[in-house]
């Protein structure tokens, strides 16, 4: 029986370590036009909206425990291809089922939202449109804020929030990547754009279900350099005489350190292995 008790004990561990926890600071980039680059029928996205719509639910679903059930649709305006595309990725995701709701913000909106409202007590995945690429998407005054603001993106990362950009191009592209991803290197292609995406080995762990065969029409007009910001690369496609990463991200990725009030794992193993030795201990002498 003690024999037992221990095994269970154990096992439990195992249980807890394997598992890892959820992470707060979310983050996906890619140089995409996938909002252009999609369609739905009947409810169901293909194409790039696919592509939007498994980033939403993947991060939606590695988010920890209380993560307020929002999505900030950041510049999309609603009725244009931008607007129309997020809001397929959304309302033919399993968010809505899960209690997630989504509310957009732009225009002269984005400075006072991102300056004063953007908060991980309030919203959990900001989700910033392509700029330069789709008819609704960033562009002028709208990307001038964000470029002005990136400070605020970058607060709301490390607060626990999560973010999620696609494709820049033009002046001001990027210009607030830095506060939020440090040591990014963005390499631009211009407007022409490219194609043949194919998911790496964990940019299919972190899109469940979605395929290289998904994204291979997707266009890209930016990648970033492999290695750089500390981010896994998630997508590839041909560029030159090599390859360009186009799309990065943490999803599927342990955190580097747990949350607060969760021990690190060996700290649950010396703990579990205590309470069995106890357990045992405690058999004994009943």
């Amino acid at each position: 029986m003690r024999r037992m008790l221990v095994w269970g004990g154990l096992l439990a561990v195992w249980g807890l370590v394997s598992a890892g926890p959820a992470r707060a600071d979310l983050v996906v980039i890619d140089g995409t036009s996938a909002n252009n680059d999609g369609s739905a029928t009947g409810g169901v996205n293909s194409g790039g909206w696919l592509y939007m719509q498994s980033v939403l639910e993947s991060m939606a679903a590695q988010v920890p425990a209380g993560t307020p059930k929002v999505v900030v649709n950041l510049g999309a305006d609603p009725g244009t291809a931008a607007g129309d595309a997020i809001a397929a990725a959304f309302n033919n995701s399993a968010l809505p089922g899960q209690g997630w709701t989504m509310t957009t913000v732009t225009g002269a909106d984005i400075d006072p939202f991102l300056t004063n409202q953007l908060s991980a007590t309030s919203q959990g995945i900001l989700a910033i449109t392509t700029a330069g690429l789709t008819s609704g998407d960033l562009t002028g005054s709208k990307l001038d804020q964000l470029d002005a603001d990136g400070a605020s993106v970058g607060n709301f990362l490390s607060s626990g929030g999560s973010v999620w950009a696609m494709g820049e191009v033009g002046s001001g592209a990027w210009g607030w990547l830095p506060s939020v991803v440090p040591g990014i290197s963005t390499t631009g292609f211009g407007t022409g754009g490219f194609q043949q995406i194919t998911l790496t080995s964990d940019g299919a762990a972190a899109f469940p279900g979605l395929t290289s065969d998904d994204v291979a029409s997707v266009t890209w007009n930016s990648g970033f350099q492999h290695g750089t910001g500390g981010l896994t690369v998630l997508g590839t496609a041909p560029a030159g005489d090599g390859s360009a990463a186009v799309i990065l991200g943490n999803l599927g990725a342990p955190p580097a350190f747990p949350p607060v009030g969760v021990p690190a794992p060996p700290a649950v193993v010396l703990l579990a292995v205590g309470a069995c030795a106890m357990a045992a201990r405690r058999r004994r002498t009943v």
